[in-house]
């Protein structure tokens, strides 16, 4: 739960990963942000920090991967990491360097090098456009259709208001967690 609450903490702050942000320059901003975090989740903003680093280190492992295995290189069926999908915010603003294995780099120096012909690499990249595209993702569930359908509502909220009710929907949703605990009751 520790690191669930560590990325929708980080996920209200956009100029920590939003390389388009005004702000993601900002280290004033973004330690500010950090400081926050850390009360947010409850534990040092150092710790915050390394926690973070960790989490999205693991999550552009698991995109290397899928990528590898959309290219071909992997096969059978894997388990995805349990917070892929909560992290997919993060997807817009990965370079493709971040994501990508030796390949780019292998693909780089391939069109660097004159040649007669198309090289190896460019016959796999023409291989795979010739493939059909992927199929559709599975329809949504009753859930993430009505976590969808609060997105226009909350974005009528001020800017200012966002993060505090973005918090107390998160806090009604752990609050309704069958392992919470609620010290409160016993006063």
């Amino acid at each position: 739960i520790m690191e669930e609450k560590l990325i929708v903490a980080v996920c209200d702050h956009p100029e920590l990963y939003n390389t388009a942000s005004y702000w993601y320059r900002d280290r004033t901003k973004k330690d500010l942000a950090w400081r926050r975090i850390g009360e947010a989740v409850g534990l040092a903003e150092d710790l915050c920090r390394k926690r973070w680093n960790g989490l999205r280190e693991t999550y552009l492992k698991e995109q290397r991967k899928c990528l590898e295995k959309r290219s071909g290189s992997a096969a059978g069926p894997s388990k995805r990491w349990k917070y892929s999908a909560v992290m997919s915010f993060l997807d817009p603003f990965i370079s493709p360097r971040d994501t990508s294995s030796n390949m780019v780099q292998g693909v780089e120096e391939d069109r660097k090098r004159p040649s007669q012909g198309p090289s190896e690499m460019d016959l796999v990249i023409m291989e795979a456009l010739r493939r059909p595209p992927p199929p559709p993702p599975p329809p949504m569930s009753a859930d993430e259709m009505f976590l969808k359908s609060l997105l226009p509502t909350l974005q009528r909220v001020p800017p200012e208001n966002r993060d505090f009710v973005k918090l107390k929907m998160y806090k009604v949703l752990v609050d309704n967690l069958p392992v919470t605990l609620n010290l409160e009751n016993f006063d």
